[in-house]
């Protein structure tokens, strides 16, 4: 058939076939490089920044939680401000990652785990206010023991004064055995008050440097001690004056040993937000990890 055809035709055939293949050749072309435009605008506009956004999270998280541990620890006001500082750009991450997820349906993972971090958040933000609540009422137990050793202090020098007084009299006016025997046992009772306080004091600080509750919570067995050395020296004391110089020594004796037991119920309620506090930002750092490694095998 194609031998009956002319030159001339069969050069306008074969022109026109490698016409038509040329054709079929840049139209899939076109078609592979449109394809690849599509997945770079994916890698360039959905995948990359859904990696970017995944590390920054995590990068404002670790610093949040370095800087409220911080203030936990120390209780430095420079911490507290870097930790709500560090929290808010969290926060603002998370709105920017919920942007991204709602603008580009496909990203499902970063829906998720922004999710997920979303509730983390929100449980932290709570624990961290917390935290602060126990570190401020803290302070001012702290506040109140100080209070009430000054108290305490003062009435047992000025009991000890007065006994001192009254003994240097007794012993001029030539007094009997048994009055200054008397005498001379209420200060010894006084004294060993006053070596009492001074050793909870001790125990009290050492408490709170070694951040061990037990060493308080031993130390609070021994007001124990002062109440029945109080009521014993009660017992011979006649003077108006050195009753109210008692009383106040029992009543603040009794107010700075209530202060060192909400101490170390907030102390130890710190130490449990602690532990609460780090679950719940690792519940964040986890979602914030997922996404990146997906951002990464997607790209």
């Amino acid at each position: 058939m194609f031998k009956n055809l002319n030159l001339g035709l069969k050069l306008g055939l074969g022109f026109g076939c490698l016409i038509l293949i040329a054709a079929v050749l840049g139209g899939v072309a076109i078609y592979n490089m449109l394809m690849v435009s599509e997945d770079s605008r994916q890698l360039a506009e959905e995948f990359v920044p859904e990696v970017g956004i995944a590390n920054d999270l995590e990068r404002v998280v670790l610093l949040t939680m370095y800087a409220v541990r911080g203030y936990s620890l120390s209780e430095s006001e420079a911490f507290w401000t870097e930790g709500r500082k560090r929290l808010e750009e969290t926060e603002a991450d998370l709105r920017k990652a919920k942007a991204h997820a709602d603008k580009y349906p496909r990203l499902v993972k970063l829906k998720k785990d922004v999710e997920t971090a979303s509730e983390g958040v929100a449980v932290y933000d709570g624990l961290v206010n917390e935290t602060r609540r126990l570190v401020v009422a803290m302070t001012e137990n702290r506040t109140a023991m100080d209070g009430a050793a000054a108290v305490f202090m003062k009435n047992c020098e000025d009991f000890l004064d007065s006994q001192h007084v009254a003994l240097g009299r007794e012993l001029d006016s030539g007094a009997t055995t048994a009055t200054i025997a008397e005498r001379v046992r209420k200060i010894d009772m006084v004294n060993d008050i006053i070596h009492l306080c001074n050793s909870v004091r001790i125990r009290n600080f050492k408490s709170q440097a070694m951040r061990n509750p037990e060493v308080m919570r031993a130390a609070v067995d021994d007001f124990t001690h002062m109440r029945e050395k109080y009521d014993t020296i009660k017992v011979v004391t006649r003077q108006s004056d050195n009753l109210r110089q008692l009383e106040n020594i029992r009543a603040s004796g009794d107010a700075y040993a209530e202060a060192m037991r909400r101490f170390m119920a907030n102390f130890e309620a710190l130490g449990e937000l602690n532990v609460q506090r780090n679950s719940a930002a690792q519940a964040v750092l986890t979602a914030a990890q997922n996404t990146a490694t997906a951002g990464v095998e997607a790209t």
